[in-house]
Parts: C-alpha cells; sequence; structure tokens
C-alpha cells in the first residue's frame, strides 16, 4: 500500500515537472545547452584520448628510430676505415684512375707457371741473335710435342730459304716484345692453353729494319711427365707439352703485321741436314 501511494507521488510530481518545462522556454533552452554542453565535453574527453595514444605512438616510433640510428652509428664507428685510394692522372688526356695495387696482380703458382713457361717459349720462338740461335732453338723445342719438333727443325733447315739462318744471318736479329697472356680454360677449370699477344721487330747493325709487327698466337698445351734429357729438363721442369701453335695478324694493332712464309709440311721436305741437331719431340708450325 506504501509502496503504491510512493509510485503514484512520484509520478505525479514528474508530472508537475514536464508541465513546468513544458510552460517555460528558458529552462527547455537551458536543457538543451546542459545535453549540448555534455555531448561536447564527451566528443572532447574521446578526442583528447585519440591524441594521447597517437602521441605514444609517435614517440614510441621515434624511440625506435633513435635506437636503430644509434646502433647503426656504432656499427659504423667499429668499422675500420677504408684504405686511402691514390689516383693516377694521366698526363696526356687528363683522366684520373685509381692506382692499381700490388695485390691486384697476384697470381696463383699454376698461372704464374704456366706465364713463365709461355714467355719462355714464345721468346726462343719468335725471337733471333745468330750468338743464340742454338740455345733458342733447343729451348723453343724443349716445350713442343714430338710433332711440332719434326716441322720445327724442318723450318730450321738450310736447305729452306725462308729458314733464320738464312733469313737474317750474322748481322739480323728479331726483338720480341710479350704482351697481354690470357689462360684459357675448358668447363672443368682446367688450363688447356693460353692467348698471346706480341710485337717483333727486325734490326740490323743494330738500327730496327721496317715497323713492328703485331700478332696474336693460340697456343693450346697439355702437361705430361715423360723421360727427357737434362737440357730439356732444365728449361722445361714442369712438362708443359704446347700441341699446336696458330700465329695470326693482330687486326686491332697500329700497324697490321705481314704473315712470314710458312714452312713446307716435314713430309714434302728434302734437303741437306739442318744447321741444328733436330730435337727429339713434337707439334704443327703454322707460320715462322
Amino acid at each position: 500500500m506504501k509502496t503504491t501511494q510512493a509510485q503514484d507521488a512520484l509520478a505525479a510530481h514528474l508530472n508537475e515537472l514536464r508541465r513546468l518545462i513544458e510552460t517555460h522556454d528558458d529552462i527547455q533552452t537551458l536543457l538543451r545547452h546542459s545535453a549540448a554542453e555534455s555531448d561536447r565535453k564527451t566528443e572532447m574527453e574521446q578526442r583528447s584520448r585519440r591524441t594521447a595514444w597517437r602521441v605514444a605512438a609517435g614517440a614510441s616510433g621515434l624511440s625506435v628510430a633513435a635506437f636503430a640510428i644509434a646502433a647503426g652509428a656504432i656499427h659504423t664507428s667499429m668499422r675500420p676505415a677504408p684504405p686511402p685510394e691514390v689516383l693516377v692522372v694521366d698526363k696526356s688526356t687528363g683522366a684520373a684512375s685509381p692506382l692499381m695495387s700490388l695485390a691486384a696482380y697476384q697470381l696463383t703458382p699454376e698461372d704464374a707457371t704456366i706465364r713463365r713457361s709461355v714467355s719462355a717459349f714464345l721468346r726462343a720462338r719468335e725471337g733471333y741473335t745468330f750468338d743464340t740461335a742454338e740455345d733458342s732453338y733447343y729451348d723453343a723445342a724443349a716445350f713442343m710435342s714430338p710433332r711440332l719438333r719434326a716441322q720445327w727443325a724442318e723450318y730450321w733447315d738450310t736447305a729452306n730459304p725462308a729458314s733464320p739462318m738464312n733469313v737474317y744471318r750474322k748481322d739480323g736479329r728479331v726483338r720480341v716484345q710479350i704482351g697481354a697472356i690470357t689462360i684459357l680454360r675448358n668447363g672443368f677449370d682446367t688450363a688447356t692453353g693460353v692467348r698471346v699477344s706480341f710485337t717483333s721487330r727486325v734490326w740490323r747493325a743494330d738500327q730496327p729494319s721496317g715497323e713492328a709487327t703485331s700478332w696474336i698466337a693460340t697456343i693450346p698445351f697439355r702437361w705430361v711427365n715423360v723421360a727427357s734429357d737434362e737440357r730439356t729438363r732444365r728449361v722445361n721442369d714442369l712438362g708443359m707439352e704446347i700441341t699446336d701453335y696458330i700465329k695470326d695478324p693482330d687486326l686491332g694493332a697500329a700497324s697490321p703485321a705481314v704473315r712470314q712464309p710458312e714452312a713446307p709440311a716435314a713430309e714434302t721436305r728434302q734437303g741437306r741436314p739442318v744447321a741444328l741437331a733436330a730435337p727429339v719431340a713434337t707439334a704443327r708450325e703454322v707460320s715462322p
């Protein structure tokens, strides 16, 4: 009973309050303003929360970036400084290029051995002086296969008009200057030959005779370990056997080379015995 009376009294009080508000416009305006202010404060609080989260996230990102920069700086400071680079200026063109280190020219023992042997063979094969003709003859033959040695002896035979003994005689010399040596390798990275660029020039009576000629020699070879005489071992101690010798003019050179006459095949040659005793051994002669 008391509860029902209280509810009735509350309802009556609310009705009176509603009539009061409805009959007074200023109270309605005040309530609308109060509701709007409450919404504005709620929106500002939500916006403040979002701004705070964004600031916190930005600060975290800046902290991570700062740590990354600091770590990079520490790592950079711990790395050794690069070695100084020396530049070389070409006096004719003014172009600057880095000076090559000696480490760039270091060779493996195999490459150094091949280059040394090929250089010794090519100088003996292409050079000429009367006083050292016999030594050069045998030094070149020490690297040749038996087939090349037979043709080498044919070429030096004094019955051959193109023999160096007949062409250059006592007053002639041939000077050889070796250029680039490129080692040729097969698919298994095994050295099978070399390609050599070189120039040669004839001198007579200590004066140059004609222009220098430029050549490209392709020299296939293999390693053998066969018994040989002591003289051959002193020149070719590791047993390099050159199986062919192909010499062509270097078309990229400033002065083109003129191919010299080729030595006739061994089986078609007849004449006197060679001036120097023919060595016992190897290879194909393409041109002197």
